[in-house]
């Protein structure tokens, strides 16, 4: 489907949307051995799952819809096809990471990309991600910065009787009284430090975790200081899309954090 070109949505259309989707449905569906219909219709709720994922890429611009009625002013016109923006085409080249607006393929990315992430922090992310669909920017970064002070916390305690005694003490102290999480994250750095090469060496991330684990704290910490205090500027769409683009690979790096210090011997 290239830029601008037309893409029914009628499923009796033989090049239509639906019918791109009922044949991928027939192939899957095909057991070997057996002649297999050209495609299979789709059933009411499986129609609303493709319209669903249509309005989601029309959210973002890649998709824009067109009337199937020439007569634009009639409030009975239906929309007959869509087409794919320039935009969304460049969006979409390369792109290694899902939508924000397709809320499913964003938390399943999560979830494959970053395995150790737990129901509360994919909670706040999914708050964030509502958030932005709803177009109330600022509080999609403050959800995200508390999934990302959630994500210190889980990493201190993980590193909490890894280290000695009163070392561990320190930073478990500070857990329990409620200390800032810029506080908690400077003793768990200076902590973490020495076992940073045992815990990314397996996945190879070594070189590359230091920025993206202090880029977790500055980045969505930052934001979410800054969008949800009284201020004259506000975040916007652009400023919103950029964290979350680069949030599944701070994700990530938790993650394989929270993996590696959990294999290092307790004290």
């Amino acid at each position: 489907m290239g830029g601008g070109e037309l893409l029914p949505l009628d499923g009796g259309s033989s090049g239509g949307l639906l019918t791109l989707f009922e044949r991928e449905l027939a192939l899957d569906e095909h057991v070997e051995g057996r002649p297999h219909a050209l495609r299979r219709d789709l059933d009411e709720n499986e129609r609303r799952i493709v319209y669903h994922l249509l309005w989601t890429y029309v959210l973002a611009d890649v998709l824009r819809l067109q009337s199937a009625s020439s007569n634009t002013s009639s409030t009975q016109a239906a929309w007959g096809a869509c087409y794919l923006t320039d935009e969304g085409r460049e969006r979409l080249q390369g792109a290694d990471h899902p939508l924000p607006e397709d809320i499913e393929s964003y938390l399943d990315r999560v979830r494959s990309n970053a395995p150790n992430t737990d129901e509360l922090s994919l909670f706040y992310v999914e708050q964030a991600l509502r958030a932005f669909r709803a177009g109330v920017y600022p509080s999609a970064l403050v959800m995200l910065g508390c999934c990302g002070e959630h994500f210190v916390q889980r990493l201190a305690r993980a590193l909490v009787p890894k280290l000695p005694r009163t070392e561990g003490a320190r930073i478990a102290a500070m857990l329990e009284s409620g200390a800032s999480v810029a506080k908690v994250w400077e003793r768990f750095r200076r902590s973490f430090e020495k076992h940073r090469a045992t815990v990314f060496g397996k996945s190879q991330l070594i070189a590359t975790s230091e920025t993206m684990l202090d880029g977790l704290f500055v980045v969505v910490k930052r934001a979410r200081d800054d969008a949800g205090h009284p201020q004259e500027v506000h975040a916007d769409e652009s400023e919103a899309r950029s964290v979350l683009e680069c949030f599944i690979q701070h994700a990530r790096y938790v993650s394989v954090a929270l993996e590696g210090i959990s294999s290092l011997p307790n004290t």
